[in-house]
């Protein structure tokens, strides 16, 4: 809780830190600030990672520029962050990665700043269930942004994205056609909500 509670405290002195300070240490400061929060980003509290998430994005938000030429390490970062999150903070990072997109939309067409990003997020996307929806629709639409980001260079990369979307697919329409045999068969008044049993999508 301390380290979450510093993060959010720090995070509200960062315009000053990136903008407004003019000393002569102030790259230093900068640099501390950035490397200390990409530290957060692999705790082991989901309450530290999420607050470092969040300040990471207060940063961009403030002065993008000057996070950019440290990108190959806030990547690397990412990436690692990816094989271990579930939950809240996966959703966060998700978002964040979503903005960057729009952000630094020319460091997304460099494949050596982004290969380890792409090779972590695939890795979990083809880690998921089929009927694991919580996850697959916000990753779904992240490699979507990330593809409208970088053009043409995920063409290495859209073998195992689309192997593992046809997979899901595949699921949805087995499900939907159990759902239209159980209403075409039923006497009786089903017992059970089929909000349940099925996808939201399919209802």
């Amino acid at each position: 809780l301390i380290r979450a509670i510093t993060l959010w405290t720090i995070s509200r002195f960062t315009k000053y830190i990136m903008i407004d300070n003019t000393n002569s240490n102030n790259e230093e400061i900068f640099t501390s600030y950035l490397s200390n929060t990409l530290k957060r980003f692999l705790d082991s509290d989901p309450i530290v990672e999420e607050a470092a998430l969040n300040s990471f994005s207060t940063m961009i938000s403030n002065k993008k520029e000057r996070i950019e030429i440290y990108l190959q390490d806030v990547f690397n970062v990412i990436a690692t962050a990816f094989t271990k999150y579930e939950s809240s903070p996966l959703v966060t990072l998700i978002d964040i990665v979503s903005y960057m997109c729009d952000e630094y939309t020319e460091s997304f067409k460099n494949p050596l700043l982004i290969k380890n990003l792409i090779d972590s997020i695939l890795q979990k996307w083809n880690s998921l269930n089929n009927d694991d929806y919580k996850n697959i629709s916000p990753i779904f639409d992240l490699l979507c942004s990330i593809i409208r980001a970088s053009g043409t260079l995920l063409k290495d990369f859209a073998k195992k994205f689309l192997v593992k979307s046809l997979s899901i697919f595949q699921s949805l329409l087995s499900s939907y056609k159990v759902f239209l045999f159980i209403n075409s068969h039923t006497i009786m008044i089903w017992p059970f909500s089929t909000k349940k049993l099925f996808p939201k999508v399919l209802i």
